[in-house]
């Protein structure tokens, strides 16, 4: 039996497909008290709105970009499961965040192209602003 974030992060990947070949409209991330946050705007061409990927309880953030962040081309979006402790992850997460037994499940999310942008945390929501008038 699945979890409900893995069942999340499935059905996020499905949406997430459609906006590979999108750009970046716009990244922000906050720190407040004991909350932090991190969203990515996506905007494509065509029937698509925007799509904004929103990661709470942030344990890691890394933005590599060899281009302005600001429309960006994203070649692959990926959103993946990273169950508790005593399952296994995959090995490039493993160097994000360390584990230990009370950790609980996560997300990670992964943007790939000239920027990447690579976050994990423990809330994730996808949605989309679809221009009713176009």
């Amino acid at each position: 039996m699945i979890s409900k974030l893995q069942a999340k992060c499935l059905k996020a990947q499905e949406v997430l497909s459609e906006y590979e070949g999108s750009f970046i409209e716009k990244i922000s991330s906050s720190a407040v008290n004991d909350r932090s946050t991190f969203d990515v705007s996506l905007i494509r061409s065509g029937v698509f709105g925007e799509l904004t990927i929103s990661l709470e309880g942030v344990r890691y953030l890394s933005v590599a970009n060899s281009v302005s962040v600001e429309s960006a081309f994203v070649d692959r979006l990926s959103a993946i499961h990273l169950p508790s402790f005593g399952n296994p992850w995959p090995e490039e997460a493993e160097q994000f965040v360390s584990r230990f037994p009370n950790l609980p499940e996560l997300v990670w999310v992964r943007l790939v192209g000239p920027v990447e942008i690579d976050v994990v945390g423990s809330i994730l929501t996808v949605y989309s602003a679809i221009d009713l008038n176009s």
